[in-house]
This record gives structure tokens, sequence and C-alpha cells, in this order.
């Protein structure tokens, strides 16, 4: 299951327990001291922070050290802030295509279906409904 709380979301499941943390502020985030419930281990806890805005950073902090990603400089005036930055994500498609990969070693399909499937649960559990979800 999925639980929401302020900036935390805990995703579980039979094995494994695993906290994400959805701040744009540096919150005293500490990792759980109780025992996790029979059968079940703490995934290796992260302290992450990432700064705004959150759907384009430009940084982002891990245990204390950051890590920089450049974003490209626009050629015109952008609509939403950092957009030149799914050049990147771009490039990668472009890559498989000349390589006639169907699928990126960078994010393969699996991945991009769990990931769907997070954001579609943890959207459901905390009430966010948009007009396709009932199509």
């Amino acid at each position: 299951p999925i639980q929401y709380g302020g900036d935390t979301i805990t995703l579980s499941s039979a094995q494994w327990i695993v906290y994400v943390f959805l701040s744009t502020v540096n919150p005293p985030i500490q990792p759980p001291k109780a025992e996790p419930p029979a059968g079940r281990h703490w995934v290796p806890f992260l302290r992450t922070l990432v700064p705004s805005p959150i759907w384009c950073p430009t940084s982002l902090i891990v245990n204390g050290k950051e890590t920089r990603f450049l974003v490209p400089e626009p050629g015109l005036p952008l609509n939403f802030v950092n957009s030149t930055g799914m050049c990147y994500e771009a490039e990668e498609v472009r890559q498989c295509l000349l390589k006639g990969l169907k699928e990126s070693s960078v994010m393969s399909h699996a991945d991009s279906l769990l990931l769907a499937e997070v954001e579609d649960e943890v959207r459901r559990q905390v009430g966010v409904v948009y007009s396709q979800d009932g199509q």
C-alpha cells in the first residue's frame, strides 16, 4: 500500500518498505526508529532533497551531497522553467531509434510502467483525479 502524510509517501510491499520524500524544503527527515513488521525490512534510507521547481530541478541533494545538472540555455522564450532539460530524454530516444532499439537501457519499459503505476496509485490515494482518469 501507499500512505501519504505531508511531505512523505510510504510505499510498501510484502517484503519492503521505502519512503519517498516530496519536499522542496529541507525538513528534519529521520529514518524510522521502530523495527519493521515481521517479514519486512527497511529499504536503506536516503535523505533526499529536490529543490524547486520540483518538476524540473537543476540539482538533487542526497545525504547532504549535491549533484547539479546543466540545462541548456534556450534559444527562444520558454513557457515552462527549465523545459530545455527535456532535450536529454529526446536525445536518448533519438539514439535508440538510430540504433534500431525498441527500449532504452537507461529507462526500461518495466521501469516506465512501474513508475506510471506508482504515480497513478499515489494520485488515487491522495485524491488527485484528472478528467482522463475516467476513460
